[in-house]
C-alpha cells in the first residue's frame, strides 16, 4: 500500500468502514423507493437522421433509456483528458474562467499541493460572485482541515452528505462521484479525487492513471439538473433529521435549514454544440432500493454487444458476478478482449484487492481474456470501450461496493476522437504493462503465503 502524509487516518478510515460494512444496518430514516424501469424516453436535441444513427440497435438504446432515466443524447462535444498532467490546469481554467456557477462533487480532498489549490481556485470564484457549491461525502469531510476552512471561509456552501446523525437505513452507502459543472455549460466528469497522486505527482507518489471527460451540450445539461435535484434532496434529507434530532433529544425551538433549498434550476441549453452521442450513466442506490442491480445489467448488457474487441480498466478486480459473465462470454464468442489491472506493486489497496483479484484470473486467462497488470504507477482509471462504438469513463470501479453501495458516475460516448484517444492511451501504455497468461498466473499463487491471501482476499472483496 502506498504511503501518505495521511496513513494512520486512512487505516482508521479502513477499520470504520469495515465495522460499518459488516454491523446491522440502523433502522432509523425512511425507506427507498424500489428503483423503477423508467419509460422510454426520446433522445435530446436528435439530428435529422436520429433514425438511421443507432448506437447498437433501436431495442437496447431504448433500455439504455430505461436503465438510466435519461434519454440518449446527441449535439455534445467529448474530449477525452488523460491523468492529472491535462485534467488538473484545465479544472483550474475552467474555475477561473467561471461567470455564474460552479457545481462541484468529489469524494476525497488532501491537503496538499493539488487539493489546496482546487481550493483556493473555487475560494477566488466565489469571492468575484460565482456561486459556489460543493457536495463532499461524510467520510472524507474534516472541517478542521486547510482546504475546507479556505472553502468555508470564503462562502462555499459544502454539503456534507449522509452524516452519522441523519439516521439512514443504510449508513454504508457513500458518495463516490467525482464531477464538476461549470455555468451549466461544460463539465468534468471522471475517477479522480482532489489530491496530488490524482492530479499533480510527485517524487515520493508518481502520478497517477486517470481519465476524465470534458463535456459540452446536451449532455452537461442533464448532468446540471441531476446535481440540482440531488443538492435539494440531500438538504432535504439533512433538514429532516435535524429536526428528528430535536425532538429525540427534547429539544425547543426552531430547526433551521443548514444548506439552501433551491427553487430555481442553474440556467443550462439543450442546443448542440458538436456531433456526439452521449448517455449519462448515473447510479444512486442510496436513494433507490435495487438500482446497482439495474446498472450492473446495464453494464452487462453493453460488453455483450462487443463483436471484435473488448479494453476495460478495471483498478480493482473483484467484480460482480454478471460483470464478470459478460466478459468471459465476449471472450468465448472470439472478441480480443483486454483487461488493465492493478499489480501486487501499484494497487493501493494492495493485500486485499490484489488476492481478491488473482482469484478471477484462472477462469478468465482460460476463456481468452488478455489481463495485464500496470506496473509503473496505480490505475484508478476506470474505463470500457466496446469496438469502436461506445467508450463509458467515470468513478465506477464495478465490484460490488460500486454497483450496489456507492453513489456513481459514468458517461458514455461514441465520438470518435475520445475513442482514438483511448486508443492510443492503451498502445502506449501495453509495452509497459506485464501481460499475465497462464504460467505467470500459477507463479503468482504457488506458495502458502499466497493462498492465504487468495481466501482471506475472496472473502473481503465484498466490501469494496
Amino acid at each position: 500500500m502506498h504511503s501518505t502524509p495521511r496513513l494512520s487516518r486512512a487505516i482508521g478510515a479502513s477499520a470504520l468502514l469495515l465495522a460499518l460494512c459488516c454491523a446491522p444496518a440502523a433502522q432509523a430514516g425512511g425507506k427507498k423507493r424500489p428503483f423503477p424501469l423508467f419509460e422510454p424516453v426520446a433522445p435530446i436535441n436528435p439530428p435529422s437522421d436520429v433514425a438511421t444513427r443507432t448506437w447498437f440497435t433501436p431495442e437496447l438504446d431504448v433500455q439504455l433509456s430505461r436503465y438510466t432515466g435519461e434519454p440518449i443524447t446527441h449535439g455534445n462535444d467529448v474530449k477525452l483528458l488523460v491523468t492529472g498532467a491535462e485534467f488538473f490546469p484545465r479544472r483550474l481554467e475552467l474555475i477561473a474562467a467561471a461567470r455564474e456557477a460552479v457545481d462541484f462533487q468529489n469524494y476525497l480532498w488532501r491537503d496538499d499541493e493539488s487539493g489546496l489549490a482546487v481550493a483556493r481556485a473555487l475560494a477566488a470564484a466565489t469571492q468575484r460572485g460565482v456561486r459556489v457549491r460543493l457536495i463532499m461525502d461524510w467520510t472524507n469531510a474534516f472541517p478542521h482541515e486547510q482546504s475546507y476552512r479556505i472553502m468555508q471561509n470564503a462562502g462555499i456552501e459544502i454539503l456534507v452528505y449522509n452524516q452519522a446523525f441523519w439516521g439512514l437505513p443504510e449508513f454504508n452507502k457513500r458518495l463516490h462521484e467525482k464531477v464538476m459543472i461549470v455555468d451549466g455549460e461544460v463539465a468534468l466528469q471522471g475517477g479522480a479525487n482532489m489530491a496530488n497522486e490524482y492530479l499533480l505527482g510527485t517524487p515520493e507518489m508518481p502520478l497517477w492513471q486517470d481519465l476524465e471527460f470534458e463535456m459540452r451540450g446536451p449532455l452537461t445539461a442533464q448532468m446540471q439538473r441531476r446535481y440540482d435535484a440531488n443538492w435539494n434532496w440531500m438538504a432535504t434529507m439533512d433538514y429532516r433529521a435535524r429536526v428528528r434530532k430535536q425532538q429525540q433529544t427534547g429539544g425547543a425551538g426552531t430547526v433551521t435549514k443548514k444548506y439552501t433549498i433551491y427553487h430555481e434550476p442553474t440556467p443550462t441549453s439543450n442546443a448542440p454544440v458538436g456531433t456526439s452521442k452521449a448517455l449519462l450513466q448515473h447510479q444512486q442506490p442510496y436513494r433507490w432500493e435495487g438500482q446497482g442491480d439495474v446498472y450492473a445489467q446495464m453494464m452487462a448488457d453493453l460488453i455483450d454487444q462487443a463483436r471484435e474487441r473488448l479494453i476495460l480498466y478495471v483498478p480493482y478486480l473483484a467484480p460482480e458476478p454478471s460483470f464478470k459473465e459478460a466478459i468471459l462470454r465476449a471472450a468465448k464468442r472470439g472478441v480480443d478482449v483486454s483487461l488493465v489491472t492493478n499489480s501486487a506493486a501499484t494497487n493501493d489497496m494492495a493485500f486485499i484487492l490484489v488476492n481478491a483479484a488473482y482469484t478471477h484470473y484462472g477462469k478468465l486467462i482460460r476463456a481468452g481474456v488478455k489481463i495485464y497488470e500496470r506496473e509503473k504507477s496505480t490505475l484508478h482509471a476506470k474505463a470500457i470501450l466496446v469496438d469502436r462504438k461506445a467508450l463509458t469513463v467515470g468513478s465506477h470501479n464495478f465490484t460490488h461496493r460500486s454497483f450496489n453501495e456507492n453513489g456513481e458516475a459514468n458517461a458514455m460516448t461514441d465520438d470518435l476522437q475520445a475513442i482514438e484517444r483511448f486508443e492510443r492511451m492503451f498502445a502506449e501504455d501495453r509495452a509497459s504493462f506485464r501481460h499475465v497468461d497462464e504460467a505467470e498466473y500459477r507463479k503468482l499463487i504457488r506458495t502458502l503465503p499466497q493462498l492465504s491471501g487468495l481466501i482471506l482476499g475472496r472473502w473481503l472483496e465484498g466490501l469494496f
